[in-house]
């Protein structure tokens, strides 16, 4: 008798973020994600209780990361030793790199992670085929999963979106074209932007490349302007980078460089295409141990970098403020310690231009983060964004290109009501909205 092929979203089912969702087919169980609740998250499932309920025993045969994010892998430390994990192999740079400044407990574990490829099926899984294919997202190398088993093809897309950089030319949707079987058997697919509708439509900026634009308008306006941005959201940072004008200098500290110049080195499409310098703030002797090496990466890409300071040979708070700049900052988690990003913000306050690049619910609202409400303070933040996450539009689009038998939405708040959406009422009939922890058994 052939093996059945089941769906379980331990969690994520009703929520953003904090996801882990399980597929198996006869004895063999994979794991898709195991991620944090995101700060705020008032989830009636802990983290506590989602390792104990993923890993409740029973044989695991592999831990499948769709992206860095710690929504999808923070809790990778938790998985138990011995369980097989796996990740895309820039994602596993940055996220060892993110996890050197945030949660070195995390690093023996991620040590471990074997990588996977784009369009190269993942070995070692005796029931189940699993392919990965590269997507945009807000988290460079980010991947969706086709899963073949017991008959049954099913598409998990984790988190995408279809108007970043990577999604130019049409890339996403060639790539579902030439890849991705039509009349699919499931589609699990992420819907964080179906409670985001409005903030959506309201918002000038649709794509990466409209962002990169409106910047440089911007920094060409103000001379001291500080960007309040996610490190790790490479698409807008290094737009905010090329953005910057050549008579101002492009300030960050050794960790943002350290993920810019990862990112370089993967995608060619960050490149400078001409000599740009990257200004260096924050440094203690441990960074100062870096930079040789950092210059030493840097060099295919005519990246340099220039050291603020107060030695000689290194730029001056003078030249910092006869110049103007952009600084990309983050909030202080540490309110007690003034970080440098604060300290330059109230060196020129009245003066400064904040500009805001992150998602607006965490200025307002249940999730208002008190961390960059204090760093936002009371300068009046110019919002320049654009979401990680599809649009409505797109995922319909998905749905048509795809044409699956039965819908599956996870990573929303909006699950119940996606079946009622206009742009999904073509495929009303095929929705399922699973409850955390329910299980279905794929038999359409």
């Amino acid at each position: 008798m052939t093996p059945a092929l089941s769906l379980t979203i331990h969690r994520g089912a009703r929520q953003i973020g904090g996801v882990a969702a399980e597929i198996s087919c006869g004895d063999e169980r994979v794991i898709i994600d195991l991620g944090a609740n995101l700060p705020g998250t008032e989830s009636p499932i802990s983290d506590d209780e989602l390792v104990d309920r993923v890993f409740d025993g029973r044989p695991c045969s592999a831990v499948l990361f769709t992206h860095y994010h710690g929504d999808h892998t923070g809790l990778c430390r938790r998985i138990p030793e011995g369980t097989r994990t796996l990740i895309g192999p820039t994602a596993r740079q940055i996220l060892r790199l993110v996890a050197e400044y945030t949660d070195r407990e995390a690093l023996p574990r991620i040590d471990q992670m074997e990588t996977y490829r784009a369009g190269q099926p993942i070995e070692g899984l005796t029931n189940m085929r699993i392919t990965p294919y590269y997507v945009d997202h807000s988290a460079l190398d980010a991947y969706m999963l086709l899963i073949e088993a017991a008959g049954k093809r099913t598409l998990f897309t984790g988190d995408f979106r279809a108007h970043g950089v990577m999604s130019e030319h049409d890339r996403l949707w060639r790539m579902l074209d030439k890849y991705i079987p039509k009349g699919i058997d499931l589609l699990v697919t992420e819907g964080t932007m179906l409670s985001r509708i409005d903030e959506a439509r309201a918002d000038p900026i649709r794509t990466e490349r409209e962002l990169e634009e409106r910047a440089r308008d911007i920094f060409a306006r103000h001379k001291y302007n500080i960007v309040l941005v996610s490190s790790t959201n490479l698409d807008s940072v290094m737009g905010f980078w090329r953005a910057t004008p050549n008579d101002k200098l492009f300030i960050c500290d050794i960790y943002q460089a350290r993920v810019m110049l990862t990112a370089m080195e993967a995608e060619p499409q960050y490149r400078p295409e001409s000599r740009r310098y990257i200004c260096l703030t924050g440094l203690n002797e441990k960074n100062r141990s870096l930079i040789p090496g950092l210059i030493e990466q840097g060099k295919p890409f005519d990246v340099f970098f220039r050291l603020f300071g107060r030695k000689p040979g290194q730029i001056s708070p003078e030249e910092r403020r006869r110049r103007g700049f952009v600084l990309l900052a983050r909030k202080n988690r540490a309110p007690k310690r003034p970080s440098s990003f604060e300290r330059i913000r109230d060196e020129l306050h009245n003066e400064v231009h904040l500009v805001y690049s992150m998602w607006t619910g965490y200025l307002r609202g249940p999730h208002a983060d008190p961390d960059i409400l204090r760093f936002v303070g009371d300068l009046d933040p110019e919002i320049l964004h654009t979401s990680g996450h599809a649009y409505i539009e797109d995922i319909a689009r998905l749905i048509s290109t795809v044409n699956p038998r039965l819908i599956v939405p996870m990573h929303t708040e909006r699950a119940e009501e996606f079946a009622s959406l206009e742009p999904f009422a073509p495929w009303s009939g095929c929705v399922r909205a699973l409850q955390d922890g329910e299980t279905l058994e794929i038999t359409v």
